[in-house]
């Protein structure tokens, strides 16, 4: 008996222990920077930095393992509520966000480069 990969790729996103690393990170993306900010001293930003470039990650390889496995996700409403939500994380990736709008922290003089 074959089973296609696209079966096998749907159910493993929809294991138990997927759901629940995928749970965490959700909660995380929620409320991870809020917690940084309020709990968090300066020095602790590079390792919230590389959790949200992990978390971003871990959404992204979602959405792509989704679009290929489950029938007529791709381009529907909840690929697009997953797709921009994913994309949003860029605004809590200090170094990514901080090149797009052209804001240098390093900068003394408060003034926005570009």
């Amino acid at each position: 008996m074959i089973i296609d990969g696209r079966v096998k790729v749907a159910d493993f996103i929809n294991h138990t222990a997927v759901q629940s690393v995928m749970f965490f990170f959700t909660f995380y993306a929620l409320l991870g920077d809020d917690l940084r900010l309020l709990l968090f001293e300066k020095s602790s930003d590079n390792f919230f930095t590389n959790l949200n470039i992990i978390t971003m990650s871990l959404f992204f390889i979602e959405v792509v393992l989704s679009s290929y496995a489950i029938k007529d996700y791709f381009f529907s409403l909840f690929f697009w509520l997953d797709f921009i939500s994913t994309i949003s994380i860029i605004t809590d990736i200090e170094p990514i966000w901080f090149k797009i709008i052209g804001n240098d922290p390093n900068n003394s003089d408060g003034e926005v480069t570009g």
